[in-house]
């Protein structure tokens, strides 16, 4: 009887912790994790004046987060040939064209339209991060896109 009641709160401790811990893993900024938590079909979107001028629901993540934002722009050309691979190039509405759609919609008369989709998807960050690393690094854009393939695709 006591080795029952034993296994009874073994498991019933096992279980609050899993429940605790998966709980908390959808509070913490997943753009940092490297997770994905989920895509919101209501996406943030923010204009501002330029490029220079950052959308302002980026005050509430990470530094990482706000500078892999203002990279977007600098790396247009890279980031529109580049696949997205968290499943955004794939919704059945408005579905996005390349990795570059993740962090920015549009831009007319040199206003930008930013999206909040990145802010939400470890994907889309590590992706640019590493495709920003490799440019630095003096990689062409076609030898990034075979290596962000190689490396992204099948997640």
């Amino acid at each position: 009887m006591i080795r029952r009641r034993n296994l009874f709160w073994i498991a019933l401790l096992t279980f609050c912790l899993f429940s605790v811990i998966i709980t908390a893993c959808g509070k913490e900024d997943s753009s940092a994790s490297g997770q994905h938590t989920s895509h919101n079909s209501h996406e943030t979107l923010v204009e501002t004046a330029s490029a220079k001028e950052l959308p302002d629901f980026l005050s509430k993540y990470t530094p990482r987060t706000r500078e892999l934002y203002a990279k977007a722009d600098e790396h247009e050309e890279l980031l529109k040939m580049l696949n997205c691979y968290c499943g955004c190039m794939d919704y059945a509405e408005d579905a996005h064209t390349s990795l570059y759609r993740c962090y920015i919609q549009g831009k007319q008369d040199g206003k930008i339209t930013w999206t909040d989709h990145a802010t939400q998807c470890g994907i889309c960050t590590n992706e640019v991060k590493d495709a920003v690393d490799m440019k630095n690094k003096g990689m062409s854009n076609e030898d990034i896109v075979k290596a962000i393939d190689k490396a992204y695709k099948g997640i």
